[in-house]
């Protein structure tokens, strides 16, 4: 007998006065919540920038091919004032997912995104990098969207949407 998958997603967005939250089943997360979660942040950062949302189509809008921001690592760190281990992974996993389109990525490549911020990238943050990880997820910047796989939580998502977008 097979059982069921009872793991929840726990979520959260706002905007303004407005916000949501919840804890759904991971599959309907996948399913239902995230991609309308995922075309609201898309909306709210259009607007901000006084864009209508582009719409994707084929390939692109399937696998998430591309984000919305055209930023390096290294610009993100400069963005976000980083000084610390956790402010760069901090980084990598935002230039993961509004970057590069990835809406889940694994340790070793927010790790491997982070060490592309030359300048500030320092080799005795590669031993650290686990705790790092685990203090973004406390401070539900990162969450654990499946095994072994972390997405921005939808907070960060927007509002590091809001500060890339402002004019530098």
């Amino acid at each position: 007998m097979k059982m069921a998958d009872t793991s929840l997603v726990q979520f959260s967005i706002s905007k303004g006065d407005l916000a949501v939250s919840g804890a759904v089943p991971a599959a309907y997360f996948e399913a239902s919540v995230q991609p309308a979660m995922d075309k609201l942040l898309q909306e709210i950062a259009s607007r901000s920038s006084g864009q209508s949302a582009p719409e994707q189509s084929g390939a692109a809008a399937k696998t998430g091919a591309s984000g919305p921001l055209d930023l390096s690592v290294k610009t993100i760190c400069q963005r976000l004032s980083a000084k610390t281990g956790s402010d760069l992974l901090k980084a990598g996993a935002v230039s993961l997912a509004l970057v590069q389109g990835q809406q889940q990525f694994t340790r070793k490549e927010i790790l491997a995104e982070a060490q592309k911020a030359a300048g500030y990238w320092k080799a005795s943050y590669s031993n650290d990098a686990g705790r790092y990880v685990t203090t973004l997820q406390s401070q539900v910047f990162l969450i654990e969207a499946s095994s072994g796989q972390l997405s921005l939580s939808a907070k960060a998502e927007s509002e590091m949407m809001e500060l890339l977008t402002r004019e530098a």
